[in-house]
């Protein structure tokens, strides 16, 4: 019988909580993900900046003053995706009498 579910083949169960610890984890990272982003922007501006009193035009920069706004973008997004559905697990998970 290939539908019989027995100890080796149960399926998994997951509750709020643990939806919740993932998505704070994702939270984190993502929190983490700007952070670096914004260093890396920093010393990006810092950098082309003194490139450009070298005589460097400000148009050699432009694809990467972009990828990075595109990074920023996509992690800040991203850090707000999980935020709102760690909250939300976690609302759930103490509605079912969990703790966090």
């Amino acid at each position: 019988m290939p539908n019989q579910i027995n100890s080796t083949n149960a399926p998994k169960k997951y509750d709020a909580g643990d939806m919740h610890d993932i998505q704070s984890l994702a939270e984190h990272d993502m929190n983490w993900m700007q952070t670096a982003l914004d260093r890396v922007r920093r010393d990006f501006i810092d950098l082309s900046k003194k490139l450009q009193k070298q005589g460097v035009h400000s148009c050699h920069f432009d694809d990467l003053r972009t990828v990075l706004d595109m990074y920023s973008y996509l992690a800040e997004e991203r850090h707000a995706y999980h935020a709102e559905m760690a909250k939300q697990y976690e609302e759930e998970w103490k509605g079912q009498g969990g703790e966090v």
